[in-house]
């Protein structure tokens, strides 16, 4: 069995080296053809009439996100698994057929192609769901990963940047248990809990050390023959920080008016 992982993963190595691309755009035509699939069977769907045509369109996007948010998250455990003991310069700078290089070649390749599809969905959505600040996302993370993919560096950045996406699958269900008007569900609370507590721990503690990481061993990836690009990268990295920041202070606020709505209700009650 481990043998036969080993040459899978040999596999998608040897394809990812040779053509870089081949498997986000697959994926970006996958994610494309299931969100066909979902509104034309209505698949996982409230019933008719609860939501208007857009919200609805929102929710196929966002059921393709939880997918994405899970596979991803489940990625980045792989990536630090496969990592040496000690901080090694293949941990940042891939060499041509390392397997430990497999997982994050592989995951950075399914994000790109989700990241592909959701900014195409986002701007063809902007009618109706106008987000610059998640067009703002996909624009420096598709120039991240895609630059990544590409010249194979900061490898180790990778399982920390994927790392992340746990908070997007609560994230969606929040949204879902708002827009059918189940907020006074059981699950709301919770759920909220889950998605506020794990992006401040991925998207600001994490995410922070990571930024820090890159930094303390700047060494590993900066010399004189570094091109500009990357450095490109790593301010494209220090922006989705800024970014993680910024949706910290909307993340914040809204638990306060969570803890808030939750106590006077409490003091109805009593």
């Amino acid at each position: 069995m481990e043998t036969n992982m080993t040459l899978i993963l040999a596999e998608i190595l040897n394809l990812v080296e040779r053509r870089p691309t081949f498997i986000s755009s697959i994926v970006t035509i996958c994610y494309a053809c299931a969100y066909a699939i979902l509104r034309y069977l209505r698949l996982f769907h409230p019933q008719v009439g609860v939501l208007k045509s857009s919200e609805e369109a929102e929710w196929r996007s966002r059921i393709l996100g939880i997918f994405n948010g899970t596979i991803i998250t489940f990625g980045s455990v792989l990536c630090y698994l496969s990592w040496p003991e000690k901080v090694e310069e293949d941990s940042w700078i891939a060499i041509d057929g390392d397997l430990k290089n497999a997982y994050p070649a592989l995951f950075i390749s399914l994000l790109i192609g989700f990241f592909q599809w959701d900014f195409v969905w986002l701007l063809a959505h902007m009618k109706e769901n106008y987000d610059p600040s998640a067009i703002f996302h996909h624009i420096i993370y598709i120039f991240v990963t895609q630059y990544c993919i590409f010249d194979r560096c900061l490898i180790r950045t990778v399982a920390w940047l994927t790392f992340a996406e746990l908070s997007t699958p609560f994230l969606h269900l929040r949204w879902y248990l708002a827009a059918i008007n189940e907020k006074n569900n059981f699950w709301y609370v919770p759920t909220c809990l889950a998605f506020a507590s794990t992006f401040l721990f991925t998207r600001i503690f994490c995410y922070s050390l990571g930024i820090a990481d890159l930094w303390y061993y700047r060494t590993m990836w900066s010399n004189e023959n570094t091109p500009f690009a990357l450095y490109a990268v790593v301010a494209a990295l220090h922006a989705g920080c800024g970014l993680n920041y910024f949706w910290s202070l909307k993340v914040i606020q809204a638990l306060l008016r969570l803890f808030n709505i939750a106590g006077s209700e409490e003091s109805k009650k009593s």
